[in-house]
């Protein structure tokens, strides 16, 4: 698999990761991210990051209570939509 790193948001840290399998085998990250200094608009929020091919995809979701639940069924079921 090869290395890939996203460019980290420096108004937030990770607090949490779990691994995530998608349907078709590849592995992607879940991560809660919490607000570090004084960030006025955002709250806390999460993150589900995979490489497919020669991009990386990214998906954020600032929900609170069920925010992890649905984050990780969202990412764990991307497929790719169309054709190349």
């Amino acid at each position: 698999m090869p290395e890939y790193h996203t460019e980290p948001n420096k108004r937030f840290q990770v607090a949490s990761t779990e691994d995530v399998r998608l349907l078709d085998g590849t592995q992607a990250q879940l991560r809660y991210m919490i607000p570090v200094g004084e960030v006025v608009n955002y709250g806390p929020y999460w993150e589900g990051t995979f490489h497919k091919g020669e991009y990386i995809y990214t998906l954020s979701v600032f929900l609170g209570q069920n925010g992890k639940k649905i984050t990780k069924q969202t990412l764990s079921t991307m497929v790719p939509v169309g054709d190349r």
